[in-house]
C-alpha cells in the first residue's frame, strides 16, 4: 500500500468510521442533487481544514434547506422488477422490487407488505450502513431485517422499505439488483431513500403516508438523521451508531494528513479510498498548487459547506421529529462521542433525554453491532408503538 494511500484510508477511517465506507465510486453523479453552481464563481481560495471544522452558519442552512426543497423527489417512471414472498422470522410477507429514476440514474428499492395485513399500516424505512457498491461491502440482503427490527406482534403490523442507494446494491429472493449512477454519503443516499418512499407510496394503497419512521445504522443512522431533519414525512427517527456530524471526528486530524489525502484525491480520483473525501469535498473543484498548497473555487467552497452542513444532525436539532439513539461506548467504528454530541445539542435546544422528542440509550462496552446493545430492539418497539398508532 503506498504512503498516499494510506493516508486516504487513514482520514476516511478517523472521520468516517463506517466499514467498508472507504471504497471508491466512479464518478460524481449529476440530475440536480448539487444545486447550481455557476454563479458561485470560480476564483480559487485557499482551502484548509478549518473551513470544513467552522460550525454551520444560519445562512448555510437556510442554503441547505433551499437546495432540499429544489430536489426532485417524486416517483419517476416506477416499475417493478421482480416480486414475491420471503419469511421475516415467522412472518411471510410479500415483496416487490421497484425501479425508479431519481437524478437522471435507475435506483434499486424494496418494500415488503406483511401477508395479514388487510388494512393501511404505518412505514418503517431501513437506512442500511457501509457502502453496498464494487468493492465494498456485500449487497445487503433484505431477509437480514429478521435480526434488526422488532418482533411479534409489531413486525406484521408495518410495511418496509428498503433502499439500495445510487451505485450500490441490495439482495433479496437469492437475487442481487443494483442501483445505477454513483453515491455521495449524505447527498444522493438521501434523495435515493426520499424518492424511493413516494414511489412506495405510489404503488402501495396499504402504505399509510400520515404514519412514517426512518431507521438507521452506521452510514444509514446518518442517513436517517440527516433525512428526518428534512423531510416532514417522516413521524420518527431511530438511529444507532451513525455519525450525527463529521466535524466530531475530522477535529481529531492533523492540518498534514487533511492536506496530503485532499491532495492524493485530486491526484487519483478514482481511488478506491476517496469516496469519503468526495462526498464531503467536491474534488473536481479542487487544485493543488505549486507549494503543495490547496485551492477550491468559490463554487465548491459553498458545495463543500452544504454537504457539511447536510450531514450534520448538530447543526438544527430543533429540526428532527421524535428522534431515539442507541451507541455503544466500545465502538471503535463509530466512537461514542457522535452520539453523546448529539444528546448535548438536543439537550442545549431544550429537548433533553430521556422524552418523547429525544431518547438516548448508551450501551457500556456495547459495540458496531446491535447484538451488543441489550434491549435496543425492544425499545425501538416501544418508540415505534407510541410514535406511529393510529
Amino acid at each position: 500500500m503506498s504512503r498516499q494511500t494510506r493516508m486516504l484510508a487513514a482520514l476516511g477511517a478517523a472521520v468516517l468510521g463506517i466499514v467498508g465506507a472507504s471504497v471508491a465510486c466512479s464518478s460524481p453523479p449529476g440530475g440536480g442533487d448539487i444545486p447550481n453552481e455557476a454563479d458561485a464563481g470560480t476564483t480559487p481560495r485557499p482551502l484548509v481544514l478549518g473551513d470544513l471544522l467552522a460550525p454551520v452558519t444560519t445562512s448555510e442552512l437556510q442554503l441547505m434547506e433551499q437546495e432540499w426543497a429544489a430536489r426532485d423527489l417524486a416517483a419517476r417512471d416506477v416499475a417493478q422488477l421482480a416480486s414475491g414472498t420471503v419469511t421475516l422470522g415467522t412472518v411471510p410477507m410479500a415483496y416487490r422490487v421497484l425501479d425508479h429514476i431519481v437524478g437522471g440514474a435507475h435506483h434499486v428499492g424494496v418494500v415488503l407488505v406483511p401477508a395479514s395485513l388487510t388494512a393501511p399500516a404505518p412505514v418503517l424505512v431501513y437506512t442500511h450502513g457501509g457502502y453496498t457498491g464494487d468493492g465494498g461491502l456485500p449487497p445487503f440482503t433484505v431477509e437480514e431485517l429478521a435480526f434488526r427490527i422488532p418482533g411479534q406482534p409489531l413486525r406484521e403490523r408495518l410495511i418496509y422499505v428498503i433502499p439500495s442507494y445510487r451505485g450500490e446494491r441490495l439482495r433479496i429472493a437469492n437475487t442481487t439488483y443494483s442501483s445505477g449512477g454513483a453515491t455521495l454519503f449524505g447527498t444522493t443516499d438521501l434523495t435515493d431513500t426520499a424518492a424511493l418512499l413516494s414511489a412506495v407510496f405510489t404503488t402501495t394503497p396499504l402504505a399509510d403516508s400520515n404514519r412514517v419512521a426512518i431507521f438507521g445504522e452506521s452510514r444509514g443512522g446518518m442517513v436517517a438523521l440527516s433525512l428526518g431533519a428534512r423531510d416532514d414525512r417522516f413521524d420518527l427517527v431511530i438511529d444507532a451508531y451513525g455519525p450525527t456530524d463529521f466535524r466530531v471526528a475530522l477535529a481529531g486530524v492533523t492540518p498534514e494528513l487533511f492536506g496530503a489525502a485532499v491532495a492524493g484525491a485530486v491526484a487519483a480520483p478514482g481511488d478506491p479510498a476517496t469516496l469519503l473525501l468526495r462526498s464531503l469535498i467536491p474534488v473536481g473543484e479542487v487544485t493543488v498548487s505549486p507549494d503543495a498548497g490547496l485551492l477550491i473555487t468559490e463554487a465548491g467552497y459553498v458545495e463543500m459547506r452544504r454537504r457539511m452542513a447536510a450531514t450534520s444532525a448538530l447543526a438544527a436539532p430543533s429540526r428532527l421529529p421524535s428522534t431515539q439513539v442507541h451507541h455503544g461506548t466500545a465502538d471503535s467504528t463509530a466512537p461514542v462521542q457522535y452520539s453523546r454530541a448529539l444528546a448535548a445539542a438536543m439537550a442545549d435546544a431544550g429537548r433533553g433525554s430521556p422524552s418523547n422528542a429525544f431518547t438516548y440509550f448508551e450501551y457500556d462496552g456495547g459495540t458496531h453491532n446491535l447484538d451488543t446493545l441489550p434491549g435496543a430492539v425492544s425499545r425501538m418497539a416501544e418508540a415505534l408503538n407510541r410514535e406511529l398508532a393510529p
